[in-house]
Parts: C-alpha cells; sequence; structure tokens
C-alpha cells in the first residue's frame, strides 16, 4: 500500500511476480479488498485458463464495467459515448481502451484532478498468447507515456516467464517485487492452514477429537507445505474431502505419503506436489477411471476440443461421455451452463 499512500510519480505500474504456488492471487485478493476499503479500487481482472477467463478481447470490457461502477462521473462520461457510438465495443481492443478508459478519464483528470485509482491484473501470463499479454502491456504504458497525469496506478501479477521479463525490462514507469518464501509467507500459510483446520474440525465436529490435530502432526504439516499456498490448500482440500468424510484417516494418510516422499519434499515442494496429485488420481476408483481421464483430458485440452465438439458445459461434456461410458454423469444445477474446471493452474502443469 505504500506504493498508493506515497504517490511516487515514476510508479505507475507495479509488477509483481512470482513462481508457482507462491500466493499470488492471494495477495492480489488480499490488496484488492484493502483498496475497496479504502475506496481507492477502480476494477481487476483476475485471469484464469481454467476459467476460461483468459481472452483479451473480454479484458477492457469488464475493467469499464467495473470502473463505471466505481467511478459515478466516469460511469455517466461512457454511458454518453456507447450511446453516440453503438459500435465502439466491436473495435480493436487497443481502441476500446483508448476511447473507453484512456481518454474518459484524462478529460475528467484535467475537469477535476482526482488521487489516483488502482486497476489489478492477477495472472496476466494466463492470457491467451504471449502477444495478447504484450499487447495489454503497450496499451498500459503508451497511456501512461501520453497521459502523464491519468489518474490510474497498475497492479500486475503474473508468473516470471520469459517474454514477460522483456515485456517489463525497459519500463522506467514500473516499480518491480517478487514474491519469495520468507518469514511473512510462512506465517500466513500457517494462518491459513490453522483457519481452514478449525473448519473442517467444525463440519465433522461428531467425529474428530477435540484436541485433533496433534501438535506433531500439525507441525509436520506446516514443515511439509514450505509456506507455498498451492500446496497448502491441495493437502487441505484432501483431509476435508467430502467424498472420504473422514479428516482425521486423511491426514494421517497424508503424512504418511509425505514422510515417504520426504527426500522430494526438502529438494523441492513442488515435485512433492505433483507427487500428490499422483496420489490423488491412484485413489481413482478403478470403475470411474477411464472416463474421469478422458475427463480430464478434455479440461487440459478442452480450447482445442471444443471448437470442433461444441462441449461447452458440463451436461454437454456429460451426453457426450455417454458414447464410452453407459452411466454418464448425474445432471444437476447449472450443470447445463456451467464449465468443468480445476482449482489451481498447477493441476495442469
Amino acid at each position: 500500500m505504500r506504493w498508493l499512500v506515497h504517490e511516487y510519480d515514476e510508479w505507475k505500474i507495479l509488477w509483481v511476480r512470482g513462481s508457482a504456488g507462491t500466493g499470488k492471487s492471494a495477495v492480489a485478493q488480499s490488496f484488492a479488498d484493502s483498496c475497496e476499503e479504502k475506496e481507492i479500487l477502480g476494477a481487476s481482472y483476475f485471469f484464469s485458463r481454467i476459467a476460461g477467463r483468459d481472452k483479451l478481447e473480454t479484458v477492457v470490457p469488464t475493467l469499464v464495467y467495473e470502473l463505471a461502477r466505481s467511478v459515478p462521473e466516469y460511469h455517466s462520461f461512457v454511458e454518453h459515448r456507447l450511446a453516440k457510438d453503438h459500435i465502439l465495443l466491436r473495435n480493436s481492443p487497443p481502441v476500446q481502451f483508448r476511447k473507453l478508459i484512456v481518454e474518459p478519464f484524462a478529460n475528467l483528470q484535467r475537469e477535476r484532478p482526482r488521487k489516483p485509482i488502482v486497476i489489478i491484473l492477477d495472472g496476466l501470463d494466463e492470457c491467451q498468447g504471449a502477444n495478447a499479454q504484450r499487447e495489454i502491456l503497450e496499451m498500459i504504458t503508451n497511456a501512461i507515456r501520453t497521459n502523464p497525469d491519468l489518474p490510474l496506478r497498475w497492479l500486475i501479477f503474473s508468473r516470471p516467464e520469459a517474454h514477460l521479463k522483456n515485456a517489463f525490462s525497459p519500463m522506467s514507469e514500473c516499480g518491480r517485487e517478487e514474491l519469495i518464501i520468507d518469514t511473512e509467507c510462512r506465517e500466513n500459510v500457517e494462518r491459513y492452514v490453522k483457519d481452514r483446520l478449525v473448519k473442517i474440525k467444525a463440519t465433522y465436529n461428531d467425529m474428530i477429537p477435540a484436541d485433533w490435530p496433534p501438535q506433531n502432526k500439525l507441525r509436520k504439516l506446516l514443515d511439509a507445505v514450505s509456506g507455498l499456498f498451492i500446496f497448502a490448500s491441495t493437502c487441505l482440500n484432501y483431509i476435508g474431502d467430502s467424498e472420504g468424510a473422514d479428516p482425521v484417516s486423511q491426514l494421517d494418510s497424508l503424512l504418511l505419503f509425505l514422510r515417504r516422499s520426504q527426500g522430494v519434499v526438502s529438494r523441492n515442494p513442488l515435485a512433492a506436489l505433483d507427487l500428490l496429485y499422483s496420489r490423488i488420481l491412484q485413489d481413482i476408483p478403478p470403475d470411474v477411471f477411464e472416463t474421469t481421464r478422458k475427463i480430464l483430458a478434455y479440461m487440459c485440452y478442452r480450447d482445442t476440443f471444443d471448437e470442433y465438439h461444441n462441449l461447452y458445459s458440463a451436461q454437454a461434456l456429460s451426453n457426450f461421455l455417454q458414447g464410452w461410458y453407459k452411466r454418464g454423469i448425474i445432471e444437476h444445477g447449472n450443470c447445463r451452463q456451467s464449465r468443468f474446471t480445476t482449482n489451481n493452474r498447477s493441476n495442469h502443469d
């Protein structure tokens, strides 16, 4: 927050980079919540391939919508402009960005100067294609260089991919922060683990001992996750899995697995996460394994697959699979519209 409080003019962009599992999205969400409390959050966009939020074409319209909700005078300006130009949203993203974000805020700033507001982009590396990611950065930097008084600050989270390092490298307007697993990060993950275990315990309070989990087992779990949010989250999902409905046994099983994988864990916690995913897959019942494998393959290659088979919902995939597996998938809720997703990109990796 110091970046905004002190209003460093030379930093119109802050790039926060971190490897897989370091909790970038958690930090982004926490920062968004803090900005919203202080009434300085303009808009946010959380890219996610697994949730289908990875198209360049959706970024500007989403930011415009959220900015219009946050800034009343901007809402009026954009409403008037869209009323005059009905096909504006059919233009290219750079044209949309210039006419619907840059020009309105530049005009508003000239009429009535205001303090900067924050726009958060999380998971930029999950936007579809390196060229699209570079185009987003070009739109932002061009806007900053041609309109230095623009009251917008950009907070961008991503993995430290090589093409993004190259794109950010020449930006004098950009500050850089790296998320590393330090003492503070480990403490945050420890609080997260303890809070999740309390919730799991409350869910199964009629079958879990009052002193669960014992301190020695809790310490082993915390040591294993090594300050990685994604590893901690996956372990806790396994412990609290409603299919097993036995957190005590699930924790014991997990700790046994981690002990046997101790050499891998000590060298690379993310390699142990891969092994944990493998362990979970091994627990799939044999009679549904083949269908599960096909569903997982579909989720990994969905963009190409959907283009040929039009499987845009859980129900459509169920119908498609029935040719292979007669039992199909039980229909429920909004399965006709909802999509199959995984919890995190690391599942795909």
